[in-house]
């Protein structure tokens, strides 16, 4: 099963709560008082922000309730990222550099599968989500520039595949992984030469 990205509109409204620091539950009080309303109760609110911000559907009936409670403009906060060649670039150096000084965890493998450790289906979840979320940053940020992180996550798995131990069924996840691993780094190779 592969995950797709969230449309730009749906990261954009969750990099707008989180930047606010808002939980969803936070965002749904808000969003409640800037329609004057409050309805849908909030849990089935608190639901519909998920699905907003997952993709799964469209805030339409909510737009200017959101523009209202981020206290920006309705067509700058749903209106097509429009971001120039020059600006891309240095948001891709920027995100790239604080990535690099945090310590972005996307080339390790986790300290819990180490060598000769047995490695479950919750490892290879935890693998196959930092995969997904590496492709939605090759997504962004093009194939050269994510080519390292990809060879370092498929070093990470291909080692974890040759020192850990687990079942069979694990272990054709592991090599699933790894096979799309390699896809995205090759895929970076072709990207970046062109």
């Amino acid at each position: 099963m592969t995950e797709e990205a969230p449309p730009w509109w749906a990261v954009h409204l969750r990099a707008e709560r989180e930047r606010r620091g808002w939980n969803k539950h936070e965002m749904a009080r808000r969003l409640h008082k800037a329609m004057g309303q409050e309805y849908p109760p909030l849990k089935s609110l608190v639901r519909q922000i998920r699905g907003w911000e997952n993709g799964d559907h469209y805030p339409r009936d909510w737009r200017t309730a959101y523009a209202a409670a981020f206290g920006v403009d309705e067509g700058e906060l749903f209106s097509s990222p429009s971001i120039t060649s020059r600006e891309e670039d240095v948001l891709r150096r920027e995100f790239l550099g604080a990535s690099l000084a945090t310590g972005l965890a996307l080339t390790s493998v986790p300290n819990c599968e180490v060598a000769g450790r047995q490695v479950g289906k919750e490892v290879v979840e935890r693998l196959r989500q930092r995969t997904a979320r590496l492709r939605r940053l090759d997504d962004f940020l093009g194939g050269a520039d994510t080519y390292r992180i990809y060879a370092a996550e498929l070093a990470s798995t291909s080692k974890l595949v040759s020192e850990a131990s687990y079942t069979e069924p694990t272990g054709r996840a592991l090599l699933g992984l790894i096979a799309e691993q390699a896809a995205g780094r090759l895929g970076g190779v072709r990207r970046g030469l062109a």
